[in-house]
């Protein structure tokens, strides 16, 4: 169950500052290499370093819809049927969208979304990060569950991007 206190007394230049720091450390990352090592490199699964930037672009894109008064199924680019699924078969469904585009692809949609998703952050109220997001959590939709939206921003956010960058790191590393 995510901690709904987490960042309730954070300002919104407080998440920000967060959200920068993770990326930064995710952008560090993903230049540390030459390019073509991010779409060679596979794990287990066979998802390439490219594969887990774009799964972090689509989710932030999921966030950045809602601020816009879209739902969140339509920045995963899936029906509301899909969003449905569970994590598993969305992740897995949102990855065929990009598979095998290139370095330069991936990393310009990552930049202008993040930015995107900055900038509307910056210009919402504390009230509007706050706001309940009941049906915007596949995992929560059942349970008629209710988590503060500055939960998820923060959980698709800098959260995500250190989860995963330790996940590109491990295949670069392999």
């Amino acid at each position: 169950m995510p901690d709904t206190d987490r960042y309730r007394d954070k300002t919104i230049e407080e998440l920000l500052a967060e959200i920068d720091a993770a990326w930064g450390r995710l952008m560090e990352t993903m230049r540390a290499e030459p390019e073509e090592r991010y779409g060679a490199a596979q794990d287990a699964a066979s998802w390439t370093p490219l594969d887990h930037m774009a799964h972090i672009t689509a989710w932030e894109r999921s966030v950045l819809f809602p601020l816009m008064g879209r739902p969140r199924h339509e920045g995963l680019g899936v029906t509301d049927e899909e969003f449905s699924m569970g994590f598993d078969p969305l992740n897995e469904l949102i990855r065929r969208q990009t598979a095998g585009q290139g370095y330069k692809d991936v990393m310009v949609s990552a930049l202008r979304e993040h930015q995107a998703l900055v900038n509307m952050i910056d210009a919402s109220s504390p009230e509007e990060l706050w706001q309940p997001s009941r049906e915007l959590c596949p995992d929560q939709r059942e349970q008629h569950r209710e988590l503060p939206f500055v939960v998820l921003l923060m959980s698709d956010t800098s959260e995500h991007y250190d989860e995963h960058r330790g996940y590109i790191e491990k295949i670069l590393a392999g």
